[in-house]
């Protein structure tokens, strides 16, 4: 099933697609050519197929979608895990799935489309929508699987919502492909849906069926027309009719044919026919398979390789034959076959070699670390960005559009300091902070530090935040977080404190604020939550037995004189008490002072990805999250409680300056930021 939606233009006019049968899926006609559209002076091929699995077949597939010259194509039942980007022999694939291998999406494009995508919506494992841009026209595809029949009314239903939704949301003068299957009849009759039914259809319409002819419906308000057809069509009855030509030509020469040879006839025919009715791909290089495993091919193995095809050719002509021209032939191929395997073996072995030995010097380092990259960069949804979206969030195709945006953007953001860049980011309450560009340090050692309660991450895995992160923006919008830059001194020279999970990943200590939260007392809610000693858990375990008081961490042989009890006071009870009020760290004496100075920094997540930056792109006009750091101004003494799965970290500002592998962009800049501070050194 496809649909296609067109506007009125110069180039197309009217357009009317009629859907045909295409080998392992669907294909679509416009103005009498099968599967492709007119896009000025280029046709754009789409297509798409149902693959069962792309576990093992993709570079299969993309040899396929070449040599058929398919440009865009929509992928069902992909049945891969997460959702990522990946490249094989000159296209690139978008799936989308789930965390089980069932279902999934997919949309796969052309090396000279795979550069102007602008926008990319994994909405399910079901469904998934693609923008790009095409000779600065902008193009909606969208690859749906609909939930078969035998599964849930709730799940058909949540489907079809969602999938009505996408389409509302693209603007009506954007062309949209629909490309996928959507698992119902819509009937041989029109019944009130005479517009968008094309009349090819058969059998009794069923609820599946409804529902695509109801949006296909609500689509065509006001649109060109959308037809819809069946796998059927006169280029079905052109190869039927010629295979029954060919069969009654040879009725008496197949009578007398053995089984084998009654089949390869056969073949032969439809073959035959199926060239004359619908066509042979031309063939040129620029459509030939480039197998991801033929860099190591040396002439040698070329020319084997040919000689064993050669022989092949010859047994499938052979076996028309009589018996003894099949058994040479046969033997002639396994002894080619040997061969080949064999020069393959050999220029493997000798490429490899080659490889490793170049690996161990600093050039093969080099290539290592450039591979490493370019497989990065492939695995990005977006690779060069050459398009950028206005203040609505539309993309702009224009070049001469593009400029005056960025002149637009550059021009507000050096000219009116005043005006915050993201209008969309409020402030509730008034922000009162220490505005000050001196920053007392004082020693480690002046500080106190004791443990709590674990306090355990939300998530287990990057990929489990980036979804959870993905539900709350649906649920809340953007994310914003503030995060806290402690300062002290050790051997005169200034440190950050870090807090580290596990033996590798370090943090500021901050988090996420609550909707409409203010930003200064958001980030001392997170700081007391973090480094506070105000937590029930901080509480002594005092056991009282006869005359005899056990701490847990520790022994004390002097003597303690803790006070009177209140009148009718259980003593145990009320030594408890004495204890927690002499020696407990529940006293608000013992809560830091956060003195929040600053904002130094703001870094901005454009999607749904691990890459932050430190400014908001122009054509990002919805960013995912916004993080701010900044300057807390620490007194003299204080008292820091770290939960036990945490390590807090004293770390130098040399050992952070330019560190991203070891810290990330974030924290590696902090060096940067912080230089216009002038640093105070205070020794206790």
């Amino acid at each position: 099933m496809c649909w296609w939606r067109g506007v009125v233009s110069e180039l197309l006019g009217q357009v009317e697609v009629e859907t045909r049968h295409v080998e392992g899926g669907f294909g679509f006609t416009v103005s009498g050519r099968e599967g492709v559209i007119r896009w000025g002076f280029d046709w754009i091929r789409v297509g798409g197929w149902n693959v069962g699995s792309l576990t093992g077949k993709l570079f299969e597939l993309a040899d396929a979608l070449g040599r058929h010259k398919v440009d865009i194509a929509c992928f069902k039942e992909t049945r891969w895990k997460g959702s990522r980007t990946r490249e094989g022999n000159g296209y690139k694939l978008w799936y989308s799935g789930s965390t089980s291998a069932r279902n999934g999406v997919g949309v796969i494009l052309a090396a000279d489309l795979k550069d102007n995508v602008v926008h990319v919506n994994r909405c399910s494992d079901r469904i998934m929508a693609i923008t790009l841009v095409i000779e600065e026209e902008t193009v909606n595809i969208i690859s749906a699987y609909a939930p078969q029949v035998g599964l849930s009314d709730a799940e058909k239903r949540s489907f079809w919502d969602s999938l009505d939704e996408l389409v509302r949301e693209c603007p009506s003068d954007q062309r949209l492909f629909i490309g996928g299957d959507l698992n119902g009849h819509i009937g041989a009759v029109a019944d009130g849906y005479a517009g968008v039914h094309g009349g090819f259809g058969y059998r009794v319409r069923n609820d599946e069926g409804s529902a695509r002819l109801t949006i296909s419906w609500r689509m065509a308000n006001g649109l060109p027309r959308i037809l819809w057809k069946k796998l059927i069509g006169h280029k079905v009855e052109e190869f039927t009719a010629k295979v029954s030509e060919g069969l009654s030509a040879r009725t008496e020469d197949l009578m007398a044919m053995e089984a084998d040879q009654m089949w390869y006839t056969l073949a032969g025919i439809i073959k035959d026919a199926a060239k004359e009715s619908l066509g042979v791909a031309s063939g040129t290089a620029s459509t030939q398979a480039t197998h991801r495993e033929s860099w190591w091919f040396c002439e040698e193995v070329q020319s084997k390789v040919t000689e064993k095809q050669s022989r092949f050719r010859e047994l499938l002509l052979s076996r028309g034959g009589n018996l003894a021209d099949r058994v040479d032939a046969e033997e002639k191929y396994k002894a080619a076959k040997r061969e080949a395997k064999k020069a393959v073996a050999q220029a493997k072995d000798k490429a490899y070699e080659a490889l490793y030995k170049n690996l161990n010097s600093k050039e093969g380092v080099n290539d290592i670390f450039r591979i490493a990259k370019a497989r990065e960069r492939r695995s990005r949804d977006f690779g060069n960005i050459r398009f950028i979206k206005d203040e609505d969030g539309r993309s702009i195709v224009n070049e001469e559009d593009i400029r005056r945006r960025w002149g637009d953007y550059f021009s507000s953001l050096f000219n009116e300091r005043d005006k915050p860049i993201d209008h969309k980011i409020k402030t509730l309450n008034p922000i009162k902070m220490v505005s000050s560009s001196i920053v007392n340090t004082y020693p480690l050692s002046s500080y106190s530090f004791g443990t709590k309660e674990p306090k355990m991450e939300k998530d287990t895995s990057v990929a489990d935040r980036l979804a959870r992160m993905k539900l709350n923006y649906m649920k809340e919008g953007m994310r914003t977080s503030v995060e806290a830059i402690l300062l002290v001194q050790e051997h005169n020279h200034p440190h950050i404190l870090l807090l580290q999970i596990g033996n590798t990943f370090c943090k500021l200590p901050g988090g996420r604020l609550k909707p409409g939260e203010n930003e200064i007392e958001g980030l001392k809610r997170k700081l007391s939550s973090k480094l506070a000693a105000n937590s029930p858990n901080m509480q002594p375990n005092w056991q009282v037995c006869s005359c005899t008081i056990f701490f847990p961490l520790g022994k004390m042989s002097s003597n303690i004189s803790c006070g009177r009890l209140k009148p009718g006071e259980n003593e145990i009870e009320g030594l408890k008490r004495k204890l927690s009020s002499k020696l407990a760290a529940n006293s608000p004496n013992m809560q830091p002072n956060w003195q929040i100075g600053e904002c130094v920094a703001v870094w901005w997540r454009p999607n749904f990805e691990t890459i932050m930056y430190p400014y908001c792109p122009p054509h990002i006009s919805k960013p995912k999250e916004c993080k701010k750091l900044y300057v807390v101004h620490l007194s003299e003494r204080e008292y820091f409680a770290v939960p036990k799965n945490l390590k807090l970290l004293a770390v130098p500002l040399f050992e952070l300056y330019d560190n991203v592998q070891r810290y990330g962009p974030v924290i590696s800049t902090i060096p940067q930021q912080l230089s216009r501070f002038q640093f105070n050194m205070i020794a206790s």
